[in-house]
């Protein structure tokens, strides 16, 4: 539900994290994760 995210807002919470850990951009709370940009509750899930 975030279509309208930017690449800056999304860069800001991925970057204090670590890439691959649970909150990082392939984390479960990641970019790619359950609830990330193309999980189950993101803007393509």
């Amino acid at each position: 539900m975030f279509i309208n995210f930017s690449l800056l807002d999304i860069n800001r919470i991925i970057l204090p994290h670590s890439p691959t850990g649970p909150t990082g951009a392939t984390g479960s709370s990641g970019l790619t994760g359950s609830t990330g940009s193309t999980g189950s509750t993101g803007s393509t899930g």
